[in-house]
Formats: structure tokens, sequence, C-alpha cells
């Protein structure tokens, strides 16, 4: 005959599942809010919407793509361009190696906030 299981056994396992259960529920609770606000962004983003630019400006909307490389000023006419104009064979540097570069221009030039 099998052996019996002591019935604190079973509630030890039976509440350690329910607290795990507790713990998967929290988690896709936070990836859903945070899937919807990635949604948000994408659909103003392709709407061309100006108040949620200005969120995520401000930090309201948070975004993957936020990284240093995107903060720069890359508009025609703009710093990048006149650092890639000032030395044509810049353009052919590895994506890596024109961000050094940049970065060192830029400090050279004056344009970063740790100059002013």
């Amino acid at each position: 005959m099998p052996e019996e299981i002591p019935v604190t056994a079973i509630l030890v396992l039976l509440s350690v599942n329910v607290g795990l259960v507790a713990i998967l529920f929290f988690v896709v609770l936070g990836l859903r809010g945070k899937i919807k606000r990635l949604e948000q962004l994408l659909v103003s983003r392709r709407k061309g919407d100006p108040a949620v630019s200005e969120k995520a400006s401000a930090g309201e909307v948070t975004s993957p793509e936020t990284e240093e490389s995107n903060t720069w000023d890359v508009s025609p006419g703009g710093p990048f361009d006149r650092f890639l104009s000032e030395d044509p064979s810049r353009r052919n540097l590895a994506k890596k190696e024109q961000s050094i570069a940049y970065r060192k221009w830029r400090q050279q030039n004056g344009l970063n906030w740790s100059n002013s």
C-alpha cells in the first residue's frame, strides 16, 4: 500500500504554487502596461502627434530607442551634416568610429552640454 502524504506537505506545496501564480500574474500585468505605452508611442509616431512627442521628450512616454545616438541633431544642415562636410572621408567610417569622431568633434567645437 502506498504511503500517506502528510497534510502539511500538501498545504505547503499548495501555498507555494498559489504564491508563484500570484507573482506571475503581477509580472504579466506590468508587461501589459509597458506594451500598451509602446503601442501608443508607435501609433502616435505614425500619426505624427506632437503631444506625444512632447511627452516622450519629458520622459513620460518611454521608448526602447532612447539611446545617445537618437538625441543628436541629425536634421539636414545640422551639426552632424557640418561634421560630415568638413571631412568627406568621415562618411566612409564605420558607425561606431563615426560616433566616436562625432563626439570628439562636438567636444572640440563646444557643442556638448559639459562645455556650457
